[in-house]
């Protein structure tokens, strides 16, 4: 990744900075007593937000970018909605099934449904919000499809599954889902930031 003069700039401030050479240091470029950059001219948070979402456009094409958020607002959906299901109405739901039966007694089932539910909302703030600076929460989320996917599978083998349902409709989709979530996690980590990534290899450099 080719550093930007932005970059450049700011490693070399960085460095006369430490050397103690005020002259050779940029004023546009500030650095703190830990010599860390403060940006140019010190400008706001909000400044430096708008620049790094202009880096990342050049980064992420627009369909992709649509994509991803389509495909995290189709989980928030799916997920909040199976998750108010099992939360308020699982007894229900089982009987629809002609299952009902084989409903674990207690609140094991609203427990799993809240904890669906509150996956679903986190989707959904990932659908709302910036893709790259989400990435712990994208994580996060492909750990839980692969999590839901493998107990299936498991189950599915050693065990027996209430409803084929369970299996070949929740745990196909989620299967899916990983699958989908993974590349995006991939994808964003090989695109990141133009500006981190140019940091990071010059710095390297410079060693």
């Amino acid at each position: 990744m080719c550093p930007t003069i932005h970059d450049m700039k700011i490693l070399e401030s960085r460095k006369a900075r430490q050397r103690g050479s005020t002259k050779e240091a940029d004023p546009t470029y500030p650095v703190d007593a830990s010599f860390r950059v403060l940006g140019p001219m010190a400008l706001g948070t909000r400044h430096r937000r708008d620049h790094d979402r202009s880096q990342r456009r050049y980064t992420m094409s627009h369909p992709r970018e649509r994509y991803y958020r389509v495909l995290y607002a189709v989980a928030a959906v799916y997920d909040i909605v199976l998750g108010v299901i099992f939360l308020f109405f699982g007894r229900w739901s089982f009987e629809v099934l002609d299952i009902s039966d084989k409903y674990p007694e207690g609140g094991f089932l609203p427990l799993i449904g809240a904890f669906v539910l509150v996956l679903g909302v986190g989707y959904y703030l990932i659908w709302r919000s910036d893709l790259w600076r989400n990435r712990d929460l994208v994580a996060i989320g492909a750990l839980y499809k692969f999590a839901y996917t493998g107990v299936g599978v498991y189950i599915a083998i050693t065990d027996e599954v209430p409803h084929a349902l369970f299996l070949w409709g929740f745990g196909v989709a989620d299967g899916v889902f990983l699958v989908l979530m993974a590349e995006c996690l991939w994808y964003l980590y090989q695109h990141r930031p133009a500006s981190e990534g140019a940091m990071q290899e010059i710095e390297s450099t410079s060693h």
